[in-house]
């Protein structure tokens, strides 16, 4: 065999298939693939599946609307979505909608749908009685007691899972972060309810 030199003739069926098992990647896919490595990629997606996890352990809502039967109503995630964005105080729907970048209808219909369990009522906003503010009744407010309860309790299954001392480690620099963004470009707002999505 000649130094250097395939030990199979070119154009064979042997170097057709050594050639075709190459995997030849794309710079742009390289540097996708790099960029889900970072902190912040990993952060986001860490986010967005405890909120998942949680959701799956989120019990049914009780309707106690007037006439209705007592049906359990389950929340999906973009019910639960809203409840971080809604102050005690309450919030107008196009503020609402805007906070969630979504179109006022879209939010609109979410909100019916939290109206109709008795999570949130619609009242007169007293600085414009011809606008109404979105508030939480009080079966409402007791739905988010019920969600830092079970906050309380998937935290707990994370601790198990990788550690108590690591999620401890987590607490402060993820306190300091939250400060940030609440504070950075005007975003944030005090006033939110201090709950996750989970109900």
């Amino acid at each position: 065999m000649t130094r250097g030199k395939s030990a199979f003739p070119l154009g064979s069926k042997q170097a057709r298939k050594k050639t075709s098992s190459r995997v030849v990647r794309d710079p742009v896919e390289r540097q996708i693939e790099a960029k889900k490595q970072t902190t912040l990629h990993l952060l986001l997606k860490a986010a967005r599946l405890a909120n998942e996890y949680a959701i799956r352990r989120a019990p049914a809502v009780a309707s106690d609307q007037a006439g209705a039967s007592g049906t359990l109503v389950h929340l999906g995630p973009a019910h639960l979505a809203l409840f971080p964005h809604i102050p005690w105080e309450g919030i107008r729907l196009t503020e609402l909608a805007s906070r969630l970048g979504v179109s006022k209808q879209a939010v609109g219909q979410l909100v019916d749908a939290l109206v109709a369990t008795g999570t949130l009522s619609r009242v007169s906003d007293e600085a414009d009685k011809r606008a109404k503010r979105i508030v939480f009744t009080s079966q409402g407010k007791h739905q988010l007691r019920r969600g830092l309860d079970l906050l309380a309790r998937v935290q707990s299954e994370f601790e198990a899972a990788i550690g108590k001392q690591t999620i401890s480690r987590l607490h402060a620099p993820l306190v300091r972060l939250v400060a940030f963004l609440e504070t950075a470009d005007g975003a944030g707002s005090s006033g939110d309810a201090d709950c996750d999505s989970a109900p």
